[in-house]
Order: structure tokens, then C-alpha cells, then sequence
């Protein structure tokens, strides 16, 4: 007993100094954008049974305030079983730059989003592309904010992408769990360091994704894409990754009002930790320590009673400030309500999750 409440300490200390780390970073401000030139853009949509989202989106996108000679939206319906592929055809027709591409059989080499936003890319010629997710909603000046960030000279900008919470408890509650993962990446990511980021919003350069062989590094896994994307372009020696938070760029989807949904998406976030440890070993570590933070929460009290109330207050202090500054910064300070209650939640959660993650437990679809 004596050992865990020495390791377990350990791991406690360790993650308030993540805390700290990431805290600082969301106290950071970030470059103002000040380009004179736009720059020619792709946007690229991978779509997979999405007829209920993707016409808001394509909306959205059709409707940029930014120039349409100067800019290519490619849209893929990867195997759709329903209306999708209609969807993309009644915009195609109305707008010249919007194209859809229609995949109708698996790619033998590479998994299913990686092999429709992989075709969207050399459909293109762009030197910019942008990347979107189906269920998303975008700004009118979203394009422009985002290209023009890229335009600066990173090989890949990651940009903010929050939820639309609803009036439901599970749709507020995976709002602020939501939020608590965009505060440790823009944490990071506004320190100068590169550990994840969404697919939902992601701009890079046309060169860097092809000095990194696309996708084919990591052809035959399920997901991972941009987490892969972020990792390898932040370790190429060519290029940096950078943050773009400009109100103008930001991105929001819609939140999954299902305990059965939520927790399925948080085990497939969970399962790219595999490998972690060789692509980003500060990263693993980093999840490590908050694994077994919670672990020390968890059954702390069974052996170590006096510590543990000391182990919770740390970590419910370093959680919410964390969580307070992000957000200050989105706007968000109307979900702090929930967190003590999100707080209760993670000794069990996390471990679950984690757990769940590692051995694969998770739904997807079909590759």
C-alpha cells in the first residue's frame, strides 16, 4: 500500500504539472492574420451517410465570403446507403465549384475516410486545402481566416472546433467533456507544441501532405487520420504546426444526446493512444498520468484515505482552472455548472474508457 500511495502521488504531481503547462498556454494570445493576397483553396468533405447534415454544410460552404474563382470545394460520398450522393448532385449542379466524388467499393489498401479524403486531394490542385467534417457548421469567413493562416508558412493549422450544445443534460454534459479536451490541446498547442487535433477544422499545405506520403504511412488503421496528419507534419523538419483561434474559423457540430453515442466516440478517441508512445511519448505520458490520477481517485480511499482528500483537491483545482480558462476563452462559462459533476464522473469514466480504447472496444463504420 505503501508503494501505490507513493506512485500514485507521484502520478498526481506530474499531472498538476501538466495543468500548469496547459494553463499557461490558454493564457497565451495568438498572431493576428494580415495577408494581402488570398491564396487558391481546396476543401475537401469526406461523407458517409450524411443527407440529414451535409446539405447545412454545403450551404455554409458555397456561401464563403471569398472569392470563387479562387476556391474548390471536392465532396465525397464514401459508400452511402442513403441520399448522400443526391445531396452532393443537386449542389454540384448550382455551384461550379463544388464536384462530387461518388466511391462505390472499399479500397483494398486503405480504410474508408483516409481513401475518400485521399481522392479529394488528388482531385485537387490547390496549394491549400482545408478539411471539414460532414456534420459541421462553418462561418462565413471561414475560408479565409483559415487559408490565410496557413498562407503564413505552416505545413498545418489546427483550428478551434466546439459544440452546439442542446437543452438536454447529456447534450450540455458532452459539451463541457468536449471543451475539457480542446483545453488541453489548445494548451499545447498555443505553447508551441503539437499533440492532436480534429479533423472538423484543419488547413495545411498541399507540399507537406505529400512530403509526408499522404496517408500511407497508416493506411490499413481505422481513424487516427488527423491525430497522424498533426504528429507527422509538427516532427517533419520542413514544416510547424500552428493554432489558428480566430473567432472567424471556428467550427461547431452538433453533440450526441446519447450516453451509448458519447461513450462509443470517447472509446474510439481512446484507441489512438495506441502506439502513442513512440509517436509522441510526452503525449502518452501525459495520458498516462491522467489515467492513473484517476485510478488514485478511484481507490484511493480504500487504502489511503487522509492523501486522498489531499490527491482530490489538486486535481479538482488544477481540472478547473484548466477548464476556467478555456472557457473564458470560447465562451463557454455556462457549462462550468456541470463540473463539479464532471469531476465525480472521471475516476470512473477515464479508466473505462482507456480501457475499452486499448482493446478495440468500440463501434465504427465499415471501412
Amino acid at each position: 500500500m505503501i508503494f501505490l500511495t507513493i506512485l500514485f502521488s507521484l502520478f498526481i504531481t506530474i499531472y498538476l504539472f501538466f495543468t500548469l503547462y496547459i494553463g499557461r498556454g490558454l493564457l497565451r494570445k495568438t498572431r493576428e492574420i494580415a495577408l494581402s493576397k488570398r491564396p487558391t483553396v481546396a476543401i475537401i468533405v469526406a461523407a458517409r451517410n450524411e443527407e440529414a447534415h451535409l446539405p447545412l454544410l454545403l450551404e455554409d460552404l458555397c456561401h464563403q465570403n471569398y472569392p470563387g474563382e479562387l476556391l474548390e470545394i471536392r465532396v465525397a460520398d464514401d459508400r452511402s446507403t442513403d441520399d448522400t450522393w443526391s445531396v452532393i448532385q443537386q449542389f454540384q449542379r448550382k455551384y461550379p465549384f463544388l464536384n462530387g466524388l461518388r466511391i462505390r467499393e472499399p479500397n483494398r489498401l486503405m480504410t474508408g475516410k483516409k481513401n475518400a479524403l485521399t481522392q479529394c486531394i488528388r482531385k485537387t490542385q490547390a496549394p491549400i486545402i482545408l478539411q471539414t467534417d460532414a456534420d459541421c457548421r462553418v462561418g462565413p469567413e471561414w475560408v479565409e481566416s483559415m487559408a490565410l493562416s496557413v498562407a503564413r508558412g505552416a505545413g498545418l493549422v489546427v483550428g478551434y472546433s466546439g459544440r452546439v450544445p442542446d437543452k438536454s443534460f447529456m447534450g450540455r454534459y458532452e459539451a463541457l467533456d468536449y471543451l475539457t479536451l480542446n483545453a488541453a490541446n489548445f494548451g499545447v498547442l498555443l505553447n508551441g507544441k503539437a499533440w492532436s487535433g480534429s479533423g472538423t477544422n484543419l488547413g495545411l499545405l498541399r507540399a507537406a501532405f505529400t512530403d509526408i506520403r499522404g496517408f500511407e504511412p497508416i493506411a490499413g488503421s481505422i481513424g487516427d487520420d488527423d491525430i497522424y496528419l498533426v504528429q507527422t507534419i509538427a516532427n517533419h523538419p520542413k514544416y510547424s504546426v500552428e493554432v489558428n483561434l480566430d473567432r472567424r474559423c471556428w467550427v461547431h457540430s452538433t453533440t450526441d444526446t446519447s450516453f451509448s453515442g458519447f461513450f462509443n466516440q470517447r472509446v474510439r478517441w481512446a484507441s489512438t493512444a495506441r502506439g502513442m508512445e513512440k509517436r509522441a511519448p510526452l503525449f502518452w505520458f501525459f495520458l498516462v498520468s491522467a489515467f492513473l490520477s484517476n485510478i488514485a481517485l478511484l481507490l484511493g480511499p480504500f487504502f489511503a484515505i487522509k492523501i486522498w482528500f489531499v490527491w482530490a483537491l489538486l486535481k479538482f483545482l488544477g481540472d478547473l482552472m484548466v477548464t476556467g480558462l478555456a472557457a473564458r476563452r470560447f465562451g463557454l462559462g455556462h457549462l462550468l455548472m456541470l463540473f463539479p459533476l464532471w469531476f465525480c464522473l472521471q475516476p470512473i469514466y477515464i479508466p473505462m474508457v482507456a480501457i475499452f480504447g486499448l482493446l478495440g472496444r468500440f463501434r465504427w463504420k465499415p471501412a
